[in-house]
C-alpha cells in the first residue's frame, strides 16, 4: 500500500505501521454528480433519494433492534442526517434536510 508520509507528520506513518493489513486507500469516488448535496446523498445513503436512511441510521437502527434499552441510539446535531424509515425514532436539533 503506497501512502503519502513526512517527517513533519509522523503520526501518519505510525498508524499505517501499524494498520496498513486492515486498511484502504480511496483515492477517488465516483457518484454521478459533481454537484455537493446530490454527491452526500449518495454518499451517506448509498442512492440518489433523500428518503432513504443514511448509514448511521441502518447503524443506529441495528443497534437498537440489538439493544433496546438504548434511549438515544442516533442524533442528527447538524441537520444533515438522512434517517428514512426510522425517522421516528431520531432525535434533530437542527431543521432535518429530508423531510
Amino acid at each position: 500500500m503506497r501512502a503519502l508520509t513526512s517527517a513533519e507528520r509522523p503520526s501518519i506513518r505510525a498508524f499505517f505501521d501499524v494498520h496498513a493489513p486492515r486498511a484502504a486507500i480511496v483515492n477517488g469516488i465516483w457518484v454521478g454528480s459533481v454537484a455537493h448535496v446530490p454527491s452526500r446523498v449518495r454518499i451517506l445513503t448509498g442512492t440518489r433519494s433523500e428518503r432513504n436512511p443514511d448509514v448511521a441510521a441502518i447503524f443506529a437502527a441495528e443497534t437498537a433492534a440489538r439493544q433496546p434499552g438504548l434511549a438515544l441510539p442516533y442524533v442528527d446535531l447538524g441537520g444533515g442526517a438522512y434517517a428514512g424509515r426510522w425517522r421516528a425514532s431520531w432525535a434533530a436539533s437542527a431543521t432535518p434536510t429530508s423531510w
